[in-house]
């Protein structure tokens, strides 16, 4: 799947709030779900690093599609 594709068809799970029609709120997710993700991504290799624990790369592909998942929405909407 390209990327192009990837931002139509991820659309269609973004939410079905009432209120979720407005751009800033919209935004507003994306960059909440970024920071999110990120630190979330960061924990596998905090774990891995210092707590002797093996990397995780199964979680940290899960970790990796949320994020792309929630860059898609800021790209949209940003065109």
């Amino acid at each position: 799947m390209d990327f192009k594709t990837y931002l139509k068809e991820s659309a269609r799970t973004v939410s079905d709030v009432p209120d979720f029609d407005d751009e800033k709120t919209r935004m507003l997710l994306g960059a909440i779900g970024l920071c999110t993700e990120s630190g979330e991504i960061m924990d596998v290799f905090k774990k891995a690093l210092y707590h002797g624990r093996e990397l995780d790369t199964v979680n940290l592909k899960e970790e990796l599609g949320d994020l792309l998942w929630y860059l898609a929405i800021l790209m949209r909407e940003l065109n």
